[in-house]
C-alpha cells in the first residue's frame, strides 16, 4: 500500500512537471522524489525499528526525522 501511494504522487507529479521541463529531467526528479516519499511513509507506518534505521546508509537522517515527527 505504501509503494502504491508513493507511486501514484509520483505519476502525477511527473505528468505535471513534464509539461513544463520535458519527459527526462521530469523523471529524475520524480525518481528521487519517490523514493523520498516512499521512506518517509515507511517511518510514519513504523515499518523499521530504530536497530534496523542504524544499520541503513542514510538511516541517521531517517532517525533524526522520524524523532522530530515523534514517531519513535
Amino acid at each position: 500500500m505504501i509503494s502504491a501511494i508513493a507511486g501514484v504522487i509520483s505519476l502525477l507529479l511527473n505528468k505535471l512537471l513534464s509539461q513544463f521541463i520535458g519527459m527526462a529531467f521530469s523523471m529524475l526528479i520524480c525518481l528521487v522524489i519517490g523514493v523520498v516519499i516512499y521512506m518517509l511513509l515507511l517511518v510514519v507506518a513504523r515499518a523499521f525499528r530504530e536497530e534496523e534505521l542504524e544499520e541503513m546508509t542514510g538511516g541517521w537522517i531517517l532517525i533524526k526525522l522520524s524523532e522530530r515527527l515523534r514517531y519513535m
